[in-house]
Order: structure tokens, then C-alpha cells, then sequence
């Protein structure tokens, strides 16, 4: 996994700790009589419907198989490499005319008001060439934002489709970070979720309007 998807699966589980964390208080934060029976009426509704309370998600391995994310992911990385050699280009364009201008300089060949001129100027394109480079790293910056929130959104409304008729009372993420430390593979429901999440990628492929080749 390279660095971007990386840092984009350490991002969904971090959101996703937040959101368990807010989903337990949300669910078990009333005390009380009323809460001993509810949870004598979740243990009637577990027993009847045969569902397990609580299923698990690994993100780390849902993320790294689902097609969207890995499809999206692979742009991104090819946008910064392409943003790389434009600043390897510039930068040592830069360095190849700042080395001329002192040796022109040192060999007498421009006057010293001239190279003074041009030292300024080599200066100001310096900035320029930061400007752009942080420009650009900000735009990354924020393509790897949205991409992050463009997975966590399709998975979550995958999970909401997936969990709509309440089986499961608590679907919780077992990824390294997570609040998960342990869970019995029976009750890992992560294929599931990755085959519905590709399934769609699919079906969008089928349905995407096909380029007119006539001419």
C-alpha cells in the first residue's frame, strides 16, 4: 500500500473511532430502569432474528480491495508525480541559469549592474517556483481530503443499505487503531461489505454514458 493510500486508510479509521466513539454514547449512554429494559428487549430481538448484536469491519482490508478507492487513489499518485516533474523540471532549469549567470559574471562576461539586474530577477522566479510548488502541494492536500471523504461517504451509505432492516445493533472497525482489540471471525463482515461496494463500481461502469467513436 503506498503512502497515499496509507494516510488515506489511517484518516477513514480515525473518523471512524469518532464515529463508533459518538454511535456507543448515542446507544448506552442512558442509565437506569429504562435502559435494563431495553436491553432485556434487544436480547428477545438477538434471539428471535439470529443476527449477532455486533459485527466488525476492517478498514484496513476494505479499503485496500475496494476498486473506487484504489482506482481514485492510483490518479492522485499519478497527479503528484506529474506535479513532481514539473518542479524537478523548473528547479533545475533555475539552477542551470543561476550557475551561468556567476559564471558570466566571474568571466567578466556581463557587467556588474547587469548581473545584479539578473540576480534579482533569478530571485523573484525563486519565489515563484515556491509559490507554485506550495500551491500545488495544497491542491493535493485537498484531492486526498475529498477522496477520503468520497470512500468513507460510499462506505457508510453501503453500510446503511447493508445493516437497513437494524440485524446488527453495533458495526464497529477492527482495523489497527480501532476500537476493536478483538472479534470472532464469525462476525466479520467485511467481504460482504466489499462486495457490494465493488458491485456498485461496476454497475456505475455499466450505466456510465460509452464515448461516440463515430466520426
Amino acid at each position: 500500500m503506498n503512502d497515499t493510500m496509507k494516510k488515506a486508510s489511517l484518516i477513514l479509521n480515525i473518523i471512524l473511532v469518532a464515529a463508533v466513539i459518538l454511535l456507543y454514547v448515542d446507544r448506552f449512554a442512558n442509565t437506569g430502569e429504562e435502559n435494563k429494559n431495553a436491553k432485556k428487549n434487544n436480547h428477545t430481538e438477538i434471539e428471535s432474528s439470529g443476527y449477532p448484536e455486533v459485527v466488525y469491519i476492517n478498514m484496513d482490508s476494505l479499503v485496500s480491495g475496494y476498486d473506487l478507492y484504489n482506482v481514485l487513489s492510483l490518479e492522485l499518485m499519478q497527479k503528484q508525480q506529474g506535479f513532481e516533474t514539473q518542479l524537478n523540471s523548473k528547479m533545475l532549469s533555475y539552477q542551470n541559469r543561476t550557475m551561468k549567470l556567476q559564471a558570466d559574471y566571474e568571466k567578466h562576461v556581463i557587467t556588474s549592474a547587469n548581473y545584479q539586474k539578473k540576480a534579482e530577477a533569478m530571485m523573484y522566479e525563486q519565489q515563484q517556483i515556491a509559490g507554485w510548488q506550495e500551491e500545488k502541494s495544497m491542491e493535493l492536500m485537498e484531492d486526498e481530503q475529498n477522496l477520503t471523504l468520497r470512500i468513507l461517504d460510499s462506505i457508510i451509505t453501503v453500510v446503511n443499505e447493508y445493516n437497513k432492516d437494524e440485524k446488527h445493533k453495533l458495526i464497529v472497525n477492527n482495523s489497527f487503531g480501532g476500537v476493536l482489540l478483538y472479534g470472532d471471525t464469525g462476525l466479520n463482515i467485511t467481504d460482504t461489505i466489499l462486495s457490494s461496494l465493488n458491485s456498485k463500481v461496476e454497475q456505475a461502469k455499466l450505466l456510465a454514458p460509452k464515448e461516440d467513436n463515430a466520426q
